[in-house]
């Protein structure tokens, strides 16, 4: 069975982050940095997409049947 990952929200740290690399904006930073990005953006980003991406095609399908039905009764 596919399973839909977990997707319970952005950590309160992330704007914090943003700032910092806002504040230090050059490679080294953000390379001593990079765990902290995809813990706190990347991953949560990446299973939001995940998460609802497939809502939202599923949602496409039915917006799409629901015209054509709606298109053949006028």
């Amino acid at each position: 069975m596919d399973t839909l990952p977990t997707f319970s929200g952005f950590p309160q740290a992330g704007p914090e982050f943003l700032a910092n690399l806002a504040a230090h904006n050059n490679r080294v930073w953000f390379e001593s940095q990079k765990n902290e990005y995809y813990a706190l953006l990347l991953e949560p980003a990446q299973a939001f997409v995940r998460r609802w991406g497939r809502n939202c095609r599923h949602s496409r399908l039915v917006f799409a049947v629901i015209r054509a039905r709606m298109e053949r009764a006028c």
